[in-house]
């Protein structure tokens, strides 16, 4: 008998404790202009989001039609929530995107990028702090793939306009290990006066860092350091740190 792959040797048989219930009543959730829907089970719901463990709860409209709407988000953001409560993982990486060179490697970079700006946009309206700290944690692992940094105009614009606190904290720390060289493009001319705050964030960050260092080099490695520790901008409102 030949010797069984390393995936037939997979330990295949779980605790039945730990088996995940696919019964119980579904809510039809229609997410975008397109109101594409979505059906899911109200406990899986409730269980990773407040948003919905409280219009689940009480008897608001959605909860008593059993559909409810997400038009302000899109059904890409929504598919990654999904496949994270019932998966565990944040599937937007593109197969062998980081690998790519030149612009086709900029270009795969900021449409993941914005892949992942929308799931932290949804995870934050839901208040699903799992979602919200495995999106963040899934960005910082796009940053280090691609050894780039999302100091773009575009991504910069979007960041700011959703105003979510932490991820803010995030862009304006990359600004800073990036170093003045790299805020060239953001003259007073094409300045946005709604961005004042994220500049003035990061004129006090960057004094506190050029204090503790001589020069601010080598960003991509600071970002797989704990200079830029993806747990630093995660909530924890257990007070429990990450485990890694």
């Amino acid at each position: 008998m030949s010797e069984p792959s390393p995936a037939k040797r997979r330990k295949v048989r779980q605790t039945d404790s730990d088996l995940q219930s696919f019964a119980g009543e579904t809510i039809q959730v229609l997410v975008g202009a397109s109101e594409t829907p979505f059906t899911v089970q109200k406990s899986i719901l409730s269980s990773n989001s407040e948003y919905f463990e409280r219009m689940l709860r009480n008897d608001f409209k959605e909860s008593l039609e059993g559909v409810s709407k997400l038009p302000k988000h899109t059904p890409e953001a929504f598919e990654i929530f999904m496949n994270f409560i019932y998966r565990g993982n944040i599937y937007s990486a593109t197969e062998a995107g980081s690998q790519l060179t030149g612009k086709d490697k900029h270009t795969a970079f900021a449409n993941e990028m914005n892949k992942i700006l929308q799931a932290i946009s949804l995870a934050n309206y839901l208040q699903s702090d799992g979602f919200q700290n495995a999106t963040i944690t899934a960005l910082f692992q796009c940053v280090s793939d691609y050894q780039l940094l999302p100091t773009t105009r575009k991504l910069l614009d979007k960041a700011v306009d959703m105003n979510i606190a932490s991820l803010t904290e995030v862009f304006q720390d990359f600004f800073v290990l990036q170093g003045s060289g790299g805020w060239s493009a953001f003259s007073e001319e094409t300045a946005d006066p709604s961005e004042a705050d994220f500049w003035k964030g990061i004129a006090k960050k960057a004094i506190i860092e050029l204090r503790n260092r001589e020069k601010v080099n080598h960003v991509i490695k600071a970002v797989e350091t704990r200079d830029l520790d993806p747990c630093k901008y995660h909530i924890h409102r257990d007070g429990k740190k990450c485990s890694n």
